[in-house]
C-alpha cells in the first residue's frame, strides 16, 4: 500500500494534499509501472479531472457528487477524485464496476485500507445490455487495464497475443445502480473498450427517467464497438443517395416498447451503432452530445491531427457521430453529453456536475 498524492487539480484547490491508500500490482503492468515510478494516481481521461477541479475549487461544501466508473481498473481515478472531493468537504458517492478479478479485488483492498466502505463500491461485473450473462475478457499481456470483451474488436485489439481470457458475470446499470443510490448521479464514465453502447442499453431506463446528469465516453475506446461490422441503417439505399441526399434520415430513439420519437433530422445513413448510441444519449437521456478535444498535455496526439486543442463541437445527429468513429482518434478525444437546461424539481437540477461541466469547455 503506498500513499499517492495528485498535487495539481482538486488537490491544490483545496489548499491541501489529498493523500490516499492505493494497492498496485506487484508484476509488471503498465498502469502499476506508472504509478509506482510517478507515484501519482494514472488518468486518462481528462475532463473528468478538469470537472473535480472545478467542483473542489468552488466549494462543494456538504453537497454530494455521485459517479459511476465503468472500467476503472486498479481504480486510481476514483479513489483521486474520492479523496480530492472529500478533503473539500463534498459527500461522495462512487460506483465502479471493474469486470477483471485481480484488478477488483487490488481496488477493493485500497477501499478497505482507506476507510471508504459505504462511500466508494466495487462491483465486480462487467457493465452490459443485459443481467446474468457471461462475457470473455482478454487484454495484451501487461495492458490488462485495456481489457475488452472478445467480441469488441479483441482481434484487432491484441490478435493472437490476446491473453487473461475470463468468463465474467454482467450486470446492468438499470438493475444495480437503484439498490445502490437510488437518486440521479451527476457522472457516467465509461471507459470500457468497445462495450459503451451496451453499457448504455443497460441504462436505458435510467437515461429516460433523466436519473444520469452526464455522460462522458473515449472515442477511441468506443470505436472498438463501432468497427465491430455494424452494418448501416439504410445499407439498401441506392448509391447515389450515400452522398448529398437530400431525403433526411429519422434518428429515432431507443427507449422502450413504442416511443418513435424523432430526435434530428440526420442529412444521410449512419451506422446502426451511431444511430443507436446518439439516440440512447440524445432521445433518452435528454443530453446534448459533444465531442470535446482535450489538450494535448501527454505527447499523445499525432503530428498531423491539427485540430484545435482544447475545443468542443455539439452533435446534432447521428451522421456526426458517424464520421468521428469513421475517422482516427487520439487518446484525448472524448464524447461529452450532459443535459441542459434542467428544470427545478427534476432529478438533476441540483447536479454539481451539471453546475460546473461549463467551466471545462
Amino acid at each position: 500500500r503506498r500513499a499517492l498524492t495528485r498535487k495539481s487539480f482538486a488537490a491544490e484547490a483545496a489548499g491541501s494534499d489529498s493523500a490516499f491508500r492505493m494497492r498496485i500490482f506487484p508484476r509488471r503492468e503498465i498502469v502499476s509501472d506508472i504509478v509506482r515510478y510517478s507515484r501519482l494516481p494514472f488518468c486518462g481521461m481528462r475532463p473528468f479531472l478538469d470537472l473535480v477541479d472545478r467542483v473542489a475549487a468552488g466549494g462543494a461544501g456538504g453537497d454530494s457528487f455521485t459517479f459511476v466508473e465503468g472500467g476503472p481498473h486498479l481504480g486510481d481515478c476514483t479513489l483521486w477524485a474520492t479523496a480530492a472531493l472529500r478533503a473539500t468537504g463534498a459527500r461522495p458517492f462512487a460506483a465502479a464496476y471493474e469486470p477483471l478479478p485481480d484488478a477488483s479485488a487490488l481496488f477493493r483492498e485500497s477501499v478497505v485500507a482507506n476507510g471508504w466502505d459505504g462511500i466508494v463500491v466495487v462491483v465486480p461485473r462487467a457493465l452490459a445490455a443485459r443481467d446474468d450473462e457471461k462475457v470473455t475478457m482478454a487484454y495484451f499481456p501487461g495492458h490488462n487495464g485495456e481489457g475488452t470483451t472478445v467480441r469488441a474488436s479483441a482481434d484487432a485489439h491484441c490478435g493472437d497475443h490476446c491473453a487473461g481470457f475470463s468468463e465474467i458475470p454482467t450486470v446492468t446499470l438499470d438493475t444495480s445502480w437503484p439498490a445502490l443510490r437510488p437518486a440521479s448521479m451527476d457522472v457516467l464514465k465509461l471507459s470500457v473498450n468497445g462495450e459503451e453502447l451496451n453499457a448504455l442499453r443497460g441504462a436505458r431506463s435510467l437515461l429516460s427517467k433523466r436519473l444520469v446528469c452526464s455522460t462522458l465516453v473515449h472515442v477511441f475506446k468506443a470505436q472498438r464497438g463501432w468497427t465491430d461490422n455494424v452494418p448501416p441503417v439504410a445499407e439498401a439505399a441506392p448509391a447515389e443517395a450515400a452522398v448529398g441526399a437530400k431525403a433526411p434520415v429519422k434518428v429515432l430513439s431507443t427507449s422502450a416498447a413504442d416511443d418513435r420519437r424523432s430526435v434530428a433530422e440526420d442529412p444521410r445513413p449512419a451506422t446502426a451503432f451511431a444511430t443507436e448510441l446518439f439516440a440512447l444519449l440524445s432521445a433518452a437521456g435528454g443530453m446534448e452530445v459533444s465531442l470535446h478535444l482535450a489538450e494535448d498535455r501527454t505527447g499523445q496526439v499525432d503530428s498531423q491531427d491539427l485540430r484545435p486543442r482544447p475545443s468542443t463541437r455539439r452533435l446534432l445527429c447521428a451522421s456526426e457521430l458517424d464520421d468521428i468513429f469513421r475517422k482516427p482518434a487520439a487518446p484525448h478525444d472524448f464524447l461529452i453529453a450532459r443535459q441542459v437546461d434542467v428544470p427545478d424539481g427534476a432529478p438533476c437540477a441540483k447536479s454539481l456536475a451539471l453546475r460546473h461541466w461549463h467551466e471545462v469547455f
